[in-house]
C-alpha cells in the first residue's frame, strides 16, 4: 500500500541545518526519497506532524509548500493507477521531476555530490576518493566565497571560469599562501566533470556543455637523483640516527622499485617471488612486476631479509630532505611554476625539492638513461601509456642526446 510522508536525515550543512524529504513508500522494500529545497534546524521539525514547527519564523509558508508537493505527488499516483500502470518508485519520482514538484534545477546540488562521493568510495582507490573529498571541499569554499547557491542549471561555461579563477588565486593553502598548484587545479576539474557526467546519465541535472571545461596539465620541472647520488645517500652514514637510517633506506626502496609512495611502505616478503616483486597497486590497481636490484636486495639484507618498515607520508617527506642535504647533494636547481598565466622561476637547493614522489621519478629516469625500453619501464611503473611515462622522465637535453648515442652506438 502506497504512504507518503515527510521527513528528514541527521545530517546537517555547516550552517545546522537539515533538508526536509517527501519520501514515498510502494511497499515495505521499495521506495525513494525526494529532497526538498527546505532547510531548517533539525530541533524545529515536527516528526510526529510531519511539518515544520510553528517556532520557526517561515513555518506557514513551509508546510504549504510540502503539502503542495504532497497533493503534486499523490496526482502522480492516481494518474498511473488509472492508466493500469504500477506506480514503482523510480517511475513516481522521475514523473515528479518532470512535472516540477522537484525541478531539476532545484535539486540540491551537494547532497547529489555527497551521494556521489558516498557510492564512489568502494569502487576507487582511497587516494582517489580522497580526492573527491577535496572537490567538495573546494566546492563548498567556492559557494562561501560567491556568496550564491550552487544550482545545475547555474553550471555553464561562466561558472567553469569563475570556479577556475577561485581554485587559482582566492584558495587558502595550509601554509598560509593563496592558489592551487595549475595541476592540482587540473585534478579538481577533472573530477568535477566526472561528478556532472555522473549526475546527466542519471538525470539529475540538465544537460550541460562541457566542451569548454579544459583540464589543465602543465609539464613541472620537479628533480630526480642520479646514481651517483643514489650511492651518497646509501654509503650516508646513520648508524647513530636510526629514525633517519630508517627513512633513507625507505627511500632507496622507493628508488629501486618506482612505486609510490603508499605502495612501497606497505611492501612485504608476501609480494617477492623468484627474485621477482609482484603486487597489485593500491591507487590504480594495476598489476606490475618489479625486479629486484642490487641495491634493494642490499637493503632488505640489512633489515634481516624484510623490507625497512614503513612510515608516514608528512614524516616520510620532512625527513628524507635532511638525509639528501646530510648526504652532500646541495646543488641548486631551477624550478618554474605556474599561477594561472604568471610564470616563476626561482633557484632552489634540491634536497629541499625532494619528497616521496621523487622516488618514482628518479626510478623512471635511471631506467630510461641505463637504455631499458620503455614497455619494460611500464611493467614495473605501472604507467599505462609512453606518455604517461614522459612526465616521469626527468633529463636534460644533453642527458637526452648522450642518451641516444649510446643507443647509435650499440646499433
Amino acid at each position: 500500500m502506497k504512504k507518503i510522508r515527510f521527513g528528514i536525515k541527521n545530517r546537517t550543512n555547516p550552517k545546522g541545518e537539515t533538508r526536509v524529504y517527501i519520501i514515498y513508500s510502494f511497499n515495505r522494500d521499495q521506495r525513494t526519497e525526494i529532497g526538498t529545497d527546505i532547510y531548517i534546524q533539525p530541533e524545529l521539525w515536527n516528526k510526529e506532524k510531519q511539518e515544520v514547527n510553528k517556532k520557526h519564523p517561515s513555518a506557514a509558508q513551509f508546510n504549504d509548500h510540502l503539502l503542495l508537493q504532497k497533493v503534486e505527488l499523490e496526482a502522480i499516483y492516481l494518474k498511473l493507477t488509472a492508466q493500469g500502470k504500477t506506480p514503482f518508485p523510480e517511475i513516481i519520482r522521475d514523473l515528479h521531476d518532470k512535472k516540477g514538484g522537484q525541478n531539476i534545477d532545484e535539486t540540491n546540488f551537494f547532497d547529489n555530490l555527497d551521494q556521489w562521493i558516498e557510492r564512489r568510495k568502494n569502487q576507487v582507490s582511497l587516494d582517489s576518493w580522497k580526492d573527491y573529498k577535496s572537490l567538495k571541499k573546494h566546492l563548498l569554499g567556492f559557494h562561501s566565497f560567491r556568496k550564491k547557491k550552487i544550482r545545475f542549471e547555474s553550471i555553464d561555461y561562466s561558472f567553469y571560469e569563475d570556479f577556475v579563477n577561485y581554485l587559482h588565486y582566492e584558495v587558502i593553502k595550509p601554509n598560509g599562501e593563496y592558489g592551487l598548484a595549475p595541476n592540482t587545479v587540473g585534478k579538481q576539474i577533472k573530477n568535477f566533470k566526472l561528478f556532472l557526467r555522473n549526475c546527466m546519465r542519471r538525470n539529475i541535472a540538465p544537460r550541460i556543455d562541457l566542451d569548454g571545461f579544459k583540464v589543465i596539465n602543465v609539464q613541472t620541472d620537479s628533480v630526480y637523483l642520479s646514481e651517483d647520488e643514489l650511492v651518497l645517500i646509501e654509503d650516508l652514514d646513520l648508524s647513530k640516527e636510526p629514525k633517519l637510517d630508517g627513512i633513507r633506506d625507505l627511500f632507496l626502496v622507493g628508488c629501486e622499485t618506482g612505486l609510490r609512495h603508499s605502495d612501497f611502505v606497505n611492501l612485504n616478503n608476501e609480494c617477492i617471488r623468484e627474485n621477482l616483486i609482484r603486487l597489485t597497486t593500491r591507487k590504480t590497481f594495476k598489476k606490475v612486476v618489479i625486479l629486484i636490484s642490487e641495491r634493494l636486495n642490499r637493503v632488505i639484507k640489512k633489515h634481516n631479509g624484510h623490507f625497512p618498515p614503513g612510515s608516514n607520508k608528512n614524516e616520510f617527506n620532512k625527513l628524507i630532505k635532511i638525509i639528501v642535504r646530510k648526504a652532500g647533494i646541495k646543488e641548486n636547481v631551477q624550478l618554474i611554476t605556474m599561477s594561472g598565466n604568471k610564470k616563476t622561476e626561482d633557484w632552489i637547493p634540491k634536497h629541499k625539492l625532494v619528497a616521496s614522489h621523487t622516488c618514482r621519478r628518479t626510478y623512471c629516469t635511471n631506467a630510461y638513461l641505463r637504455g631499458l625500453p620503455t614497455v619494460v619501464i611500464r611493467s614495473s611503473s605501472g604507467h599505462s601509456s609512453d606518455k604517461m611515462l614522459f612526465k616521469y622522465i626527468k633529463i636534460s637535453d644533453i642527458e637526452a642526446a648522450e642518451n641516444a648515442l649510446k643507443h647509435l652506438n650499440y646499433l
